[in-house]
């Protein structure tokens, strides 16, 4: 499900979009304010410049009614594939 054949996983926030917000019609605001958290982090999060954190994890599960540990393990499989890159650092430089 995450992973594709050819090139990245897919990020979680990635996933948040096409698998929720776009089917379902849920805005980035909609979607900050059932999860409790500032609208610019949602939108960090939905855009792959963060990654899904515990304290992350936790409200998306809590908004989406899905489990944490789907959206931990999501971010670990696309933290592997950064490391496996050598991108990672990069990567979480550029994002602060």
């Amino acid at each position: 499900m995450l992973l594709p054949e050819n090139g990245p996983p897919t990020h979680p926030g990635e996933f948040v979009l096409y698998s929720f917000m776009l089917p379902s019609d849920i805005t980035l605001t909609a979607l900050a304010s059932s999860m409790g958290i500032p609208r610019e982090e949602a939108r960090m999060l939905i855009d792959g410049e963060i990654a899904c954190t515990p304290r992350l994890a936790e409200k998306l599960a809590t908004a989406l009614e899905t489990e944490a540990e789907f959206w931990l393990s999501a971010q670990s499989i696309y933290d592997a594939w950064l490391k496996r890159e050598g991108l990672y650092e990069s990567y979480y430089l550029a994002a602060n």
